[in-house]
C-alpha cells in the first residue's frame, strides 16, 4: 500500500520552514572549523549552488523514501537493502555537494567540516520526517479502511434486522385482518386499505437510514387502529401523541416492536386489559411510554429472546449509540417500557 503525498500547500510550507531552520537555527559551518578557508584572499563558503544541491537532494530523498523505499523495501522486511539504499543516497548527497567546493579549493580534506555536519543534520531531519509521514499516513489509511469495513458491516446488519422485523409485523397484521374476515366485519376493507398503506411505507420509505418522524407516527397510528379492529370492548386502549414532530428524522420501525409487544401480550380473553401508548416530542427528544398488563409471562420471555425486543435494542445500539435511554419495568403484573431518543 503506497502512501502518496497529500496537501501540496502543506508540503511547500514544510520545506520553507526547513530552509528557515537551516539559515537561522542550525550552527554555521565555520562553527565546526577552527581555521577559515581562504583562497586567493577570499573566504570560501558554501555557495548558492551547493545549498541548492543539498535541498534538491533532500526533497528528492523525502519523496523517494515514502513512495518507494519504505513501501517496497522496508514494508517487505528487506532491511539490509533498505539500509544500503539510504547509505548510498547519503554518500551521493555528500559527494554532490562537495564537488563544486572541491574544484574551487582543490582538496576534499580542506572543505569545511561544518558544511557536512549541517548536511547530515538536515538529512536526519528529512529521514525522520519521511519515515513518520509514511507511518502516520499508513495508520490513518488503515483506520479509514477499518471504519469503512465497520460501516458496511453495520449497514448489512441493519438491513438484516429490518428484514426480520417487517415479515414479523406483516404476519401479525394479516392475522388481525383474518380475524375480521372470519367475523365478516364491515371494517375488513378499511383494514386492508390501512395495511396496503403501511406496507407501501415499509417497502418504499424504510430503505433509507432515517425517515420523517411524522410518517413513522402515522404508521404507528394505523397499526394501533388495526389492532383496535380486532379487540373486544374488554380491552381499553389509549394512544396519545404530543409535541411538534414535523421536520424531524428517526430510524424507521424503531418504535413499533415495543408497541407491538404491548398488544401481543397485554390482551386477555378472560378479563379487562388496559394498554397505554404515548409519544411525546420536546425539541429533538422523543419519549415513548407503553404500559400493558402481563397475561402470559412465558410467551413474553420467549418473544424477548426472538425476533422482537432483542433486535429492537440492537437497532437502538446501532442507530442511537449513547443517544438513548431504555428502561423496562416488569413487576409480574404490568409491563412498562420507557424509551428516550435524541433525534437529529
Amino acid at each position: 500500500m503506497n502512501v502518496k503525498p497529500k496537501k501540496p500547500l502543506l508540503h511547500v510550507l514544510a520545506w520553507m520552514a526547513l530552509i528557515v531552520f537551516h539559515f537561522n537555527i542550525l550552527p554555521k559551518p565555520e562553527v565546526f572549523h577552527d581555521d577559515p578557508i581562504v583562497v586567493n584572499g577570499e573566504l570560501i563558503m558554501p555557495s548558492f549552488i551547493e545549498i541548492s544541491i543539498v535541498f534538491l537532494s533532500l526533497i528528492s530523498f523525502y519523496y523517494f523514501n515514502i513512495l518507494y523505499l519504505i513501501p517496497h523495501l522496508l514494508a517487505s522486511r528487506q532491511y539490509w537493502q533498505y539500509c544500503v539504499f539510504v547509505l548510498l543516497i547519503i554518500g551521493f548527497v555528500l559527494l554532490a555537494v562537495s564537488m563544486p567546493l572541491f574544484f574551487t579549493v582543490g582538496s576534499f580534506v580542506s572543505l569545511p567540516i561544518g558544511f557536512y555536519i549541517n548536511t547530515l543534520l538536515l538529512f536526519s531531519i528529512v529521514f525522520i520526517a519521511s519515515s513518520m509521514s509514511n507511518i502516520v499516513g499508513r495508520w490513518f489509511s488503515s483506520e479509514n479502511h477499518q471504519k469503512e469495513i465497520e460501516h458496511q458491516k453495520t449497514l448489512a446488519e441493519l438491513s438484516y434486522l429490518k428484514a426480520q422485523i417487517n415479515p414479523h409485523f406483516l404476519f401479525n397484521t394479516l392475522n388481525n385482518i383474518y380475524v375480521l374476515a372470519i367475523k365478516k366485519s364491515e371494517q375488513t376493507p378499511d383494514a386492508i386499505l390501512k395495511l396496503s398503506s403501511m406496507m407501501r411505507y415499509v417497502l418504499n420509505d424504510t430503505r433509507e437510514d432515517t425517515v420523517p418522524l411524522e410518517k413513522e407516527i402515522e404508521y404507528i397510528g394505523k397499526y394501533i387502529d388495526l389492532q383496535k379492529m380486532r379487540l373486544t370492548e374488554s380491552v381499553k386502549t389509549k394512544y396519545t401523541v404530543s409535541g411538534y414532530y414535523h421536520n424531524l428524522q428517526i430510524a424507521p420501525l424503531i418504535l413499533i416492536p415495543y408497541i407491538e409487544n404491548a398488544f401481543k401480550f397485554g390482551v386477555s380473553t378472560h378479563g379487562e386489559s388496559h394498554i397505554y401508548v404515548s409519544i411525546a416530542i420536546d425539541d429533538k427528544k422523543l419519549v415513548l411510554n407503553t404500559s400493558n398488563p402481563i397475561h402470559n409471562k412465558e410467551n413474553i420471555i420467549v418473544e424477548s429472546n426472538g425476533i422482537g425486543l432483542v433486535n429492537a435494542q440492537r437497532r437502538l445500539d446501532l442507530f442511537y449509540k449513547n443517544k438513548y435511554v431504555l428502561k423496562i419495568n416488569d413487576d409480574n403484573q404490568t409491563y412498562m417500557v420507557h424509551l428516550e431518543l435524541q433525534l437529529g
